[in-house]
């Protein structure tokens, strides 16, 4: 499965590469992608965007952050301007930062996985869940959960990045 993750990520970064040539701009994107089966979860993802693991009333990140928010975090109080520059991301070109652990995350009756963009950095912060967003992660279907986080990151910062989030329930 690792090496589909793989192709599948290379065959993104080609199409963006292409995609920005033929409009004569730079750019590029992130990405998460996974397989989920046999009671497991693999994954393979660059740049900022997360993958977060419900499980017991707890959120736990998966994948790795490729912005400079760790960088900042570790070297400085508080969280800077700068903190979601990306430091790996798909531009068509080789990409610096890849994370895909070769171990898969066992899945448990009950997780919910949710990919989410950016832009949910902040209602989404695996080192304190409100406790209304704790309830509603708990409670609401994985349809319901998604709009409800994306309405949430948007009333709670409408100048914010976008907020794009998908919520699959184990």
């Amino acid at each position: 499965m690792s090496e589909r993750l793989h192709a599948a990520l290379n065959a993104a970064n080609a199409a963006v590469g292409k995609l920005m040539k033929r409009h004569v701009q730079e750019g590029g994107t992130t990405l998460v992608a996974g397989f989920i089966g046999s009671g497991v979860v693999r994954w393979i993802s660059v740049g900022d965007s997360s993958l977060l693991l419900w499980r017991r009333g707890r959120l736990i990140r998966l994948n790795a952050d490729h912005s400079l928010r760790p960088v900042l975090e570790n070297a400085l109080p508080g969280k800077g301007r700068l903190s979601h520059m990306l430091r790996s991301a798909l531009m068509g070109g080789k990409i610096s930062m890849v994370d895909a652990p070769p171990t898969p995350m066992p899945l448990l009756p009950g997780d919910r996985l949710i990919v989410c963009s950016d832009g949910a950095d902040e209602l989404l912060n695996p080192g304190g869940v409100p406790v209304e967003l704790a309830a509603l992660l708990s409670e609401c279907g994985d349809n319901d959960a998604a709009a409800l986080i994306a309405l949430l990151c948007q009333q709670g910062n409408p100048t914010a990045d976008n907020a794009t989030v998908i919520v699959v329930d184990v």
